[in-house]
Parts: C-alpha cells; structure tokens; sequence
C-alpha cells in the first residue's frame, strides 16, 4: 500500500506513479490509520477531479477524530488522487485532458490519465468498502449521496451503507462507466459516493455532516463501537431530469443562495439569469423543471458561465421517499 501499517498508529506514505515531463517523481499520498484489533478496511478516496477540494478537509477532519486504539481494522485515505489536476484546478487532467474518474480501471501504456488509473484500481483491491468523494466545482455547492445500485450485485448493500453515511438525501440511480466505483463494483467492492461541499464558503453543516458519515460507516462495518447517528428524517430519490444548464454563456445571476440547498422550489421558480456581458442584456432564466423541484446541487455565486456549465443538479420530490430513522 505504499505505507507500514502498525497496529494502533497513525502513518503517511506515498505510492510512486511515474515521472513528469519535468522530471519531477510523481506520487499519491496515503494516509493510514491501523486499529489495534483485526477488523476490515475502510478506504477514502477524493480529488479524482482537481476542481473539487472539500473532500480533501473533509479526509483531513475524519483522520484526526478517529483513535487508532479504538479502531478495529484499517481507515485508508487517499485525499488527492490526482495531484496534476489539483495543481490546475481542473476537472480535467491537463496532461491528456482525459477524464479520470471515467478511465478505469486503467491501462499500464495507456494515457497519462490511464496509468494514474491504474496504480488507484490496485489501491482499491485491497479495500472492504469504498468511500468516492466528489463536491461542487469552484463556484458550486453540493449535498447527497450517490448509491450505484443498477446492475451492482452488492445493491442492497450499497444502498444500506449510503443510507448510513447520513446525509439528507440519498439519489438511487444509474452510475457513470469507467468510474473508479464502477470498477470496485467489478471486483466485489461495495462503494459509497459521497457528494459534499464545493469551491464556495461551503456552509460547516455540510462538512460536519460528511465528517460525521465516515464514523457512520465505521460503526456499521464494525470497526468501532456505537450506532450511527442519523438525521431524523432522509430522502430516498429515484428521478433526477436532465440538469439544469445555461443554454447560452455570459454572466449568472443566481436567485438563490445557498441556504436553499437540499430544499424544494415550485415548479417554473427562477433559479437563476444570464446576461449578456456587452449589453448587460438578460439572454436567459433557468428555471426550476419539476412541478416540486428538489435542489442538490447549486451555483450560488455571480460568476461567468460557458454554454452547458453545470449549474443545478435537481430531483423530482414526487419520486422522494421519506425514511424516517429511530432517534
């Protein structure tokens, strides 16, 4: 793995990948926490995408609460899975512009990207379960998770154990191919997708929620004591339209601000507008397509936007189920 692992310690190692035009070594970062008693691995992964940065704080945060001498089994986290699009900010790795998280489960002389997937598919082999953790880009925000359970033989499982993460809201769908998920499903690695925080001042209520949902997992793999803590209430979401996007590039005026996210709009609600940055000329409203329209992902900032820039990722609140936990 790239690290010793010490029964009851904290560690941090590197694994090589291969070296840069430059001639700079690259390598990824592992973090291991080994608990004192046997017991499974948990492993983290963020930053497949360079743009998408609060998973790395929210790693950060769920290292440091857990004690290794509570610990049974092993918590493994890769924050940055790819350094190159970190450095540039990019969704995109700038070597080959290919698309990590759609480039698993790799190829040793393949793309840059290809090979980076590589050396991460090895990681997840030796894991038990799988957190992949995405955010909001620069100017968005983000809140629920991602449970993958068409055509997953662990889809009981999968659902089970995002419903136990403990965000507010869970969306049970197809999943993307070539996603590092996609690949742990291929050899029998239940994963969890998380999608918290983003580029903007994220609100703390997010962060923590996310924190809070690695020792969720923890508790009901049975790597520590206790009995997850839930919000009372959850939404399970079957339907999501096509997502909401600016049709033509300009300047966005949203209408809503964050304290929105994870709440429902009317249908035909002015999400946000588009200007024209010559004539100052409104060429666009986004509007809110469902007749109760669930917000989970939203551009809260005046920013500037290309044709198709994500904007809002929304749900049907018709389609939502209601679970309602034990307190």
């Amino acid at each position: 793995m790239g690290v010793a692992l010490t029964p009851g310690r904290r560690s941090y190692g590197t694994i090589p990948v291969t070296s840069l035009a430059s001639g700079l070594e690259l390598r990824i970062p592992i973090h291991v926490v080994a608990g004192a008693q046997p017991g499974p691995t948990l492993g983290l992964l963020a930053t497949t995408h360079g743009d998408e940065v609060a998973p790395i704080e929210i790693i950060r945060r769920a290292l440091d609460a857990v004690d290794p001498r509570a610990l049974r089994g092993n918590l493994v986290a890769m924050p940055v899975a790819n350094p190159i699009a970190l450095e540039w900010g990019t969704r995109n790795t700038p070597t080959d512009m290919l698309n990590l998280n759609r480039s698993f489960p790799g190829n040793p002389i393949g793309y840059f990207s290809e090979q980076l997937a590589v050396v991460l598919a090895r990681y997840v082999e030796n894991l038990d379960c799988l957190v992949d953790y995405h955010s909001g880009g620069a100017d968005c925000a983000i809140s629920y998770v991602f449970a993958t359970t068409t055509g997953n033989p662990y889809a009981d499982r999968v659902l089970e154990l995002s419903k136990v993460y403990g965000l507010g809201i869970v969306y049970e769908g197809p999943w993307f191919g070539g996603t590092i998920s996609e690949y742990a499903k291929s050899v029998n690695i239940p994963a969890v997708i998380v999608e918290a925080g983003g580029g903007l001042a994220t609100e703390a209520r997010i962060l923590d929620d996310a924190v809070r949902g690695v020792s969720n997992l923890m508790k009901r793999l049975g790597m520590l004591d206790g009995r997850p803590v839930l919000p009372r209430e959850q939404l399970l979401v079957h339907r999501r339209p096509p997502n909401p996007r600016p049709r033509f590039g300009g300047l966005f005026y949203p209408e809503l601000g964050l304290d929105m996210l994870g709440k429902v709009v009317p249908g035909g609600t002015v999400l946000a507008r588009i200007r024209h940055p010559f004539t100052f000329e409104e060429i666009e409203q986004i509007t809110a397509p469902c007749e109760e329209t669930l917000l989970i992902m939203m551009r809260a900032a005046f920013s500037k936007v290309h044709p198709g820039d994500f904007a809002y990722i929304v749900a049907d609140m018709k389609t939502a189920e209601r679970l309602i936990n034990e307190g």
